[in-house]
């Protein structure tokens, strides 16, 4: 146990570099399905739904929809615990 050294440094350097990139990543990626996700929320999951109005207008959709990326937000922090 010598304490910190070169090796050590660079490890805690890049890790926290790169599980940042993966974050922001992952989330783009789970945000990539969100008009097929908001179109079917509005058509079959949200009974009642006010179809006069689009589905990237809705305010369920977009409720659900939130709720839904903070959750796996969330879920990522405890996981990596």
């Amino acid at each position: 146990m010598s304490g910190m050294n070169l090796r050590l440094a660079f490890a805690i350097l890049s890790s926290g570099c790169w599980s940042a990139f993966q974050h922001g990543y992952n989330t783009g990626v789970l945000n990539a399905p969100q008009t097929v996700m908001s179109e079917w929320l509005h058509a079959e999951a949200l009974t009642g739904a006010n179809s006069s109005i689009p589905a990237k207008d809705d305010p369920k959709v977009t409720a659900v929809w939130s709720v839904a990326v903070a959750i796996y937000c969330v879920g990522g922090m405890i996981g990596g615990v």
